[in-house]
């Protein structure tokens, strides 16, 4: 089993959501966004847990894998953080 999170839930994060949970091979073991409304959404409708900050989902969740989904100026400062973790980045 594939321990991974994902971070942002825009237009192309709800697409990788989407992708990530048809795989029988993967565990969802978190996702990140800002967004209040989109958080309090997902965790009406599945069990998946959720963060607003993405620092603490990287260090409280045992992970294998990130998918980062954020806009392009964000990416480095989270990719640089999973790699530290020792996890895997998308």
């Amino acid at each position: 089993m594939i321990r991974t999170a994902l971070i942002g839930l825009g237009k192309m994060g709800l697409s990788h959501l989407a992708m990530v949970r048809t795989c029988p091979q993967v565990q969802l073991e978190g996702v990140c966004d800002p967004s209040a409304i989109v958080l309090d959404a997902l965790r009406k409708y599945t069990d998946i847990p959720t963060y607003k900050d993405y620092r603490k989902l990287l260090t409280e969740r045992r992970l294998d894998a990130v998918v980062v989904a954020t806009p392009s100026r964000f990416h480095g400062e989270i990719v640089r953080l999973s790699l530290e973790n020792g996890i895997h980045v998308f």
